[in-house]
């Protein structure tokens, strides 16, 4: 009996350690003299302030129903896509269409984008990846399995 009244004063000693150790390790870091905190500065907006839409263009992810996939901005250009496995692209200050594809397969999430490429995932299988530019195919593999999410670049 008294063997497990000192492993039980152990345990509790040993709880209470843990928790002052993890309680020390949180709360604001000590500042020195000189040293101060950035803080972002509230922005000044107006309680009825208007938002101006400044264009819209019917795309790809408009399409009704549950084929619509997030939009993806990249270098200034907003690409979208739908199921249908069309892709368009818009210049990011004035709506126009800088970028237009309609691919032979199906897709199945939204689309993928970097400096050189824009990649899609058909419902096939396979990842594609188009040449930014002018839409080309530069390549296709196949997965050999499926997959839902959304390539990332």
């Amino acid at each position: 009996m008294q063997l497990l009244s000192q492993l039980l004063r152990y345990k509790l000693l040993l709880v209470g350690l843990v928790f002052l150790g993890l309680t020390a390790c949180g709360g604001q870091p000590k500042l020195e003299e000189g040293q101060a905190v950035a803080q972002a500065p509230e922005p000044d907006v107006a309680q009825n302030t208007a938002i101006e839409v400044l264009w819209k263009a019917s795309s790809a992810g408009t399409k009704s129903g549950g084929d619509r996939f997030s939009p993806v901005l990249d270098g200034g250009v907003v690409y979208t896509s739908n199921r249908d496995g069309r892709i368009e692209g818009f210049d990011l200050d004035d709506g126009k269409r800088v970028f237009n594809v309609s691919l032979d397969s199906k897709l199945v999430s939204g689309v993928g984008v970097n400096v050189t490429s824009i990649v899609a995932v058909t419902m096939s299988g396979e990842v594609l990846a188009l040449d930014r530019e002018d839409g080309s195919e530069k390549w296709r593999s196949s997965t050999g399995s499926s997959i839902s999410a959304a390539p990332a670049l």
